[in-house]
């Protein structure tokens, strides 16, 4: 048995796959949200085996990466899971984390152009008055120790 074939993608993934809530718990991303991930990098990810050794499959290099993120695991904690050497699976986070960006940013983060963001002022200034405002953050209240002699200046 191939030293990769005993590690949880073989043992436990499938396992996950049937209790949803097991499967969130674990890689803290959704089974839905998991698959349309997948579906976006796995031509990005998938390596042809060799003579030498068989490829880490796709789904696998995914797993340890969300679990990687997910968990806070080390890297060495992930070689023991897992099973790949501990520069495979920094290689495998790597080549993931890249492989994201590349597919995934076009559809989050749009393009800013001038354009966006006259829109966006107009939808803000039709919402609230605010004249050449992009947006507004929830405030967050932070104690601060007020200078002597500043009187109500840091009053909240």
């Amino acid at each position: 048995m191939k030293n990769t074939e005993r590690g949880l993608q073989y043992t436990f993934y499938s396992d996950l796959c049937v209790d949803d809530k097991k499967f969130f718990n674990y890689f803290r991303i959704s089974k839905p949200s998991f698959e349309e991930l997948f579906s976006l990098i796995e031509d990005n990810i998938t390596s042809s085996d060799t003579k030498m050794r068989r490829s880490i499959r796709p789904d696998e290099k995914l797993a340890v990466t969300l679990r990687y993120f997910g968990s806070g695991a080390t890297m060495t904690d992930l070689r023991y899971q897992y099973r790949p050497g501990i520069s495979t699976i920094s290689t495998i986070i790597q080549q993931v984390c890249k492989t994201i960006w590349k597919r995934v940013k076009p559809i989050s983060f749009p393009e800013l152009t001038k354009q966006f963001w006259m829109d966006t002022s107009t939808q803000f200034w039709e919402k609230t008055n605010f004249p050449h405002y992009l947006g507004a953050l929830d405030g967050k209240y932070i104690r601060v120790i007020k200078p002597e002699g500043s009187g109500s200046l840091y009053y909240n």
